[in-house]
């Protein structure tokens, strides 16, 4: 499990389809079994099974960028990424610095505009739009 970084559904599952075969040995510590794993065996499981690997600083940079680009509080990253804020936030001013969105329409901005607007908008383009044409109706009125 801790090499996997994957829960113990996982390696029954895994069991089932035959990819792991479990042994059974006796605790040092106590009069329980313990359930191994060949080490070649865990190797050889594909990398979407296994959870992605806290320490890789690449994969948790890439995970808060996606979370930044749709929207997300956050709050919301913190709590998924299970990082501190300093670090949520340092990674949230790499975003920007890497060309980042000045402003990002979260779901909830995105539907409220909508219902001023009185169409729904995804993009900051499509908002821009939706704003630009609006302005252009209410200047035409006499």
């Amino acid at each position: 499990m801790d090499v996997l970084g994957c829960s113990m559904q996982t390696l029954k599952n895994l069991e089932t389809r035959g990819w792991l075969h479990p042994r059974t040995k006796p605790s040092a510590f106590s009069t329980r079994q313990v359930i191994a794993y060949d080490p070649q065996e865990l190797a050889a499981i594909p990398k979407r099974y296994r959870k992605p690997d806290k320490g890789d600083a690449g994969e948790l940079t890439a995970r808060v960028f996606a979370m930044l680009e749709e929207g997300r509080p956050i709050r919301e990253i913190v709590i998924e990424v299970r990082e501190p804020l300093d670090r949520v936030n340092e990674l949230r001013e790499q975003w920007l610095d890497a060309g980042g969105a000045d402003v990002v329409l979260t779901p909830r901005a995105r539907g409220e505009l909508a219902d001023i607007i009185g169409r729904p908008v995804s993009t900051l383009a499509d908002l821009m739009d939706a704003v630009r044409a609006a302005f252009n109706r209410g200047r035409a009125t006499p």
